[in-house]
């Protein structure tokens, strides 16, 4: 995967972020740099590798579960910038 100019855009598009070039091109950098372990990730043999759940033994993972009181909507939506019908109201970041 290449990492261009548009997808660097698309990106600081979606996550709602205002990167100026120096930002760009350092963020370009890192990604570029992420791919590439992921690519030598990709090349690793793991044929003789078994398959598993987790990578430690949990016996008792599992909890009862217990109602408890949760907190007052208007208190939970005191702080919220934009409200609707009981709901927090945010910008969309999936096209």
């Amino acid at each position: 995967m290449n990492v261009t100019p548009n997808l660097i855009d698309k990106l600081e598009s979606m996550s709602a972020l205002s990167l100026n070039e120096e930002q760009k091109e350092q963020m370009s950098a890192e990604i570029t740099l992420m791919l590439g372990f992921m690519e030598q990730i990709k090349d690793v043999k793991t044929d003789n590798v078994g398959a598993f759940d987790n990578l430690i033994s949990i016996d008792d993972f599992a909890r009862e579960d217990e109602i408890k009181q949760s907190i007052d909507v208007n208190l939970a939506l005191s702080n919220a910038k934009n409200i609707s019908d009981n709901f927090f109201v945010v910008p969309k970041v999936i096209d």
